[in-house]
Protein backbone atom coordinates (compact mmCIF):
# COMPACT_ATOMS: atom_id res chain seq x y z
CA UNK A 1 0.00 0.00 0.00
CA UNK A 2 1.04 3.32 -0.86
CA UNK A 3 0.57 6.85 1.03
CA UNK A 4 0.30 9.43 -1.72
CA UNK A 5 0.30 13.17 -0.74
CA UNK A 6 -0.19 16.50 -3.38
CA UNK A 7 0.61 20.13 -3.07
CA UNK A 8 -3.09 20.75 -3.00
CA UNK A 9 -3.28 18.76 0.69
CA UNK A 10 -5.37 15.67 -0.92
CA UNK A 11 -4.32 12.32 0.31
CA UNK A 12 -5.37 8.96 -0.96
CA UNK A 13 -4.07 5.31 -0.19
CA UNK A 14 -3.50 3.27 -3.37
CA UNK A 15 -3.05 -0.56 -3.27
CA UNK A 16 -0.34 -2.58 -5.21
CA UNK A 17 0.90 -5.69 -6.04
CA UNK A 18 4.81 -4.96 -6.43
CA UNK A 19 7.46 -1.73 -6.20
CA UNK A 20 7.57 -1.72 -9.96
CA UNK A 21 3.69 -1.26 -9.92
CA UNK A 22 4.42 1.30 -8.03
CA UNK A 23 6.88 3.30 -9.56
CA UNK A 24 5.11 2.68 -12.74
CA UNK A 25 1.71 4.75 -11.12
CA UNK A 26 0.48 7.45 -13.41
CA UNK A 27 -2.56 8.99 -11.13
CA UNK A 28 -3.15 12.50 -11.09
CA UNK A 29 -5.08 14.41 -8.34
CA UNK A 30 -8.59 15.21 -8.89
CA UNK A 31 -8.21 18.50 -6.97
CA UNK A 32 -4.88 19.70 -9.01
CA UNK A 33 -4.73 17.60 -11.82
CA UNK A 34 -0.89 17.06 -10.14
CA UNK A 35 1.09 13.87 -10.76
CA UNK A 36 0.88 10.96 -8.16
CA UNK A 37 4.00 11.17 -5.57
CA UNK A 38 4.68 8.33 -3.15
CA UNK A 39 5.33 9.65 0.56
CA UNK A 40 5.30 6.19 2.68
CA UNK A 41 4.56 2.61 1.81
CA UNK A 42 3.91 -0.12 4.18
CA UNK A 43 3.15 -4.01 3.73
CA UNK A 44 -0.62 -4.59 3.36
CA UNK A 45 -0.31 -7.29 5.99
CA UNK A 46 0.62 -5.00 8.48
CA UNK A 47 -2.88 -3.24 8.15
CA UNK A 48 -4.44 -6.24 8.29
CA UNK A 49 -2.43 -7.05 11.83
CA UNK A 50 -2.63 -3.86 12.77
CA UNK A 51 -6.96 -4.05 12.20
CA UNK A 52 -6.87 -7.77 13.63
CA UNK A 53 -5.07 -6.22 16.86
CA UNK A 54 -7.65 -3.44 17.35
CA UNK A 55 -10.31 -6.25 17.16
CA UNK A 56 -8.45 -8.39 20.02
CA UNK A 57 -8.10 -11.03 17.06
CA UNK A 58 -5.79 -13.77 16.35
CA UNK A 59 -3.76 -13.35 13.36
CA UNK A 60 -1.81 -17.22 12.12
CA UNK A 61 0.74 -17.12 9.16
CA UNK A 62 0.71 -20.12 6.92
CA UNK A 63 4.34 -20.95 5.15
CA UNK A 64 3.67 -21.61 1.33
CA UNK A 65 6.04 -24.09 1.95
CA UNK A 66 3.60 -26.58 3.71
CA UNK A 67 0.82 -27.96 1.36
CA UNK A 68 -2.03 -26.02 3.22
CA UNK A 69 -0.14 -22.99 2.08
CA UNK A 70 0.35 -23.00 -1.07
CA UNK A 71 -3.39 -24.29 -1.22
CA UNK A 72 -4.34 -20.90 0.60
CA UNK A 73 -2.16 -18.93 -1.66
CA UNK A 74 -3.39 -20.40 -5.19
CA UNK A 75 -6.69 -20.15 -4.01
CA UNK A 76 -6.97 -16.83 -2.15
CA UNK A 77 -3.65 -14.89 -3.35
CA UNK A 78 -2.64 -15.65 0.39
CA UNK A 79 -4.87 -13.82 2.24
CA UNK A 80 -7.84 -15.72 4.38
CA UNK A 81 -9.97 -15.24 7.52
CA UNK A 82 -12.12 -17.29 9.81
CA UNK A 83 -14.63 -15.26 11.51
CA UNK A 84 -15.93 -15.67 14.54
CA UNK A 85 -19.10 -14.47 14.46
CA UNK A 86 -21.96 -15.70 12.09
CA UNK A 87 -23.08 -13.19 8.56
CA UNK A 88 -26.17 -13.96 7.89
CA UNK A 89 -27.93 -12.40 4.57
Amino acid sequence: MTLCFYSCGYETKITVKNQSEADSLEERCPNCNELIKEEDSELLVDDFVELAEEMNTTVEFISTETEEGMQLYRAFGGIGAILRYYVGH
